[in-house]
């Protein structure tokens, strides 16, 4: 995110020049999540910023984005929708794309619609970065058709070792109805170490983070602000 936020100082964009940073997500609640470090990273900056999302009242959005916003994340199918038919969204200044986690973005079932979208963006002028956990063909195809001479930067799939030769794996099968009993144990024997916890959803995190902390577990939650 902060180079996308430098890339717009240094670019001087302004907000009738519309469009500099793009970031494309797959689902709503992620769209969001990106939305909020943006507009943190963006809060010193004299730079517009907005978010469009299926569900989202369109209108409303086809207003900021004829008013000009420099940095903005989308989820693909409304992105579209205000590429093709939004009157006044100007983009043609793009200056970076970020296509984040472009294989879930594929598997829900946004080709088309990415590849629509790649062909209305402007290719010369911009930068893209894709990132994506896997390497599918159709990750393949959508680099081939979004990406111009690119760089690969994977982790070291040949390497004897881990990515951290000092890492432990291990998993436990639980049945749902005891998994936060599970990992209310766990984070007890262990709070003397640093232990980062994925949840399926932004909302879990809260949920999780609130309770975690009302029965004297001290976490911070997804935003990174601690909870008393």
């Amino acid at each position: 995110m902060i180079p996308a936020v430098e890339l717009l100082r240094k670019a001087n964009i302004t907000q009738k020049q519309g469009l500099g940073v793009l970031i494309i997500t797959p689902t709503r609640e992620l769209a969001m999540h990106n939305y909020k470090w943006a507009r943190d990273c963006l809060q010193y900056h004299n730079k517009t910023h907005g978010v469009v999302i299926g569900g989202a009242k369109r209108s409303a959005e086809a207003h900021q984005l004829q008013k000009g916003v420099n940095l903005l994340v989308a989820t693909p199918g409304r992105l579209l929708d205000h590429l093709e038919n939004t009157k006044g969204f100007v983009f043609h200044n793009l200056q970076m794309l970020i296509i984040d986690e472009a294989d879930a973005i594929l598997k829900i079932g946004f080709e088309e619609e990415m590849n629509k979208i790649i062909k209305l963006l402007p290719q010369k002028t911009r930068v893209t970065c894709l990132f994506s956990a896997t390497m599918t063909k159709k990750v393949e195809d959508l680099c081939r058709l979004s990406l111009k001479n690119p760089v690969l930067i994977e982790v070291a799939k040949d390497s004897a070792n881990s990515t951290n030769s000092s890492l432990e794996q291990g998993y436990v099968i639980a049945d749902p109805a005891r998994k936060f009993q599970l990992l209310f144990t766990f984070l007890r024997k262990n709070m003397n170490k640093k232990i980062m916890v994925f949840m399926s959803s932004c909302n879990a995190v809260k949920f999780y983070s609130d309770l975690l902390n009302y029965v004297d577990i001290p976490v911070k939650d997804i935003h990174g602000k601690q909870k008393q």
